[in-house]
């Protein structure tokens, strides 16, 4: 049975949009899925929380949630270290919190969900189509190392690319060509993670990056992979779609 998530404003007087629903598992445990405000100092920052039956956080996503039209921000998502065993990863608290950030995401009329993603979590985060978007040539130039480190079989066409690339760092680089730069260093990276992905469901433990890098989710990207999106939606017994 699919579950309607309950979405309502923040406040009376906030018109931020907040989601809620009881999560569907396999498990005879209960859980279910809140977001609720930030208190008095942390301004427009809100709290998406997965909890069981008895209160206990399992999982949560901060996110600073600006009104308006300001990109959406995710500061952090973390999962109990107790439900993130291969016993437990099946409930894919990561997962449905991601979800849950995309109904925040649409619900409150944003274009952009801009994240810091850490090194450990780039794949993770790719999976939901996140994309590289470094602004910054230390950035660029710390992936791209990684990116060079990775000499295995059938990725030298990228560590090539990566040391052509990084051939062009310079000192005193002009804005446009910081801007260029790095632009290439994202799109260079974009396919890297999508080749690494192709190679099967655990091969990204064997492409790590040693440094996180900053990644944007569009809403244009998320109507062109609607698909994607409703079937996990579906997956989870949430009855919403894109």
């Amino acid at each position: 049975m699919l579950i309607k998530p309950k979405i309502i404003n923040a406040t009376v007087n906030d018109a931020r949009k907040l989601c809620s629903f009881p999560l569907t598992t396999k498990s005879t445990d209960e859980y279910s899925l809140s977001t609720r405000l930030g208190g008095d100092y942390e301004f427009n920052k809100i709290f998406i929380e997965i909890k069981n039956k008895f209160n206990y956080l399992l999982a949560n996503e901060e996110i600073v949630l600006p009104p308006g039209k300001e990109p959406m921000e995710g500061l952090y998502l973390t999962v109990d270290p107790g439900y993130r065993s291969a016993q437990k990863n099946n409930l894919r608290f990561g997962e449905i919190l991601r979800l849950a950030s995309i109904i925040e995401m649409l619900e409150n009329g944003k274009n952009l969900f801009k994240i810091y993603s850490k090194n450990t979590a780039v794949y993770f985060h790719s999976k939901y189509k996140f994309e590289p978007n470094m602004n910054a040539v230390s950035d660029a130039n710390r992936v791209l190392e990684s990116i060079i480190k990775n000499k295995k079989q059938g990725l030298q066409e990228y560590s090539l690319e990566a040391e052509r690339i990084l051939s062009f760092n310079r000192p005193n680089m002009s804005y446009e060509e910081r801007k260029a730069y790095c632009k290439a260093a994202n799109e260079l990276t974009k396919e890297y993670i999508k080749k690494v992905q192709s190679l099967g469901k655990d091969a990204y433990k064997e492409y790590p990056f040693d440094f996180g890098m900053d990644m944007v989710l569009t809403k244009d990207m998320l109507i062109r992979k609607r698909a994607v999106f409703n079937d996990l939606f579906k997956k989870h017994s949430i009855d919403y779609t894109i």
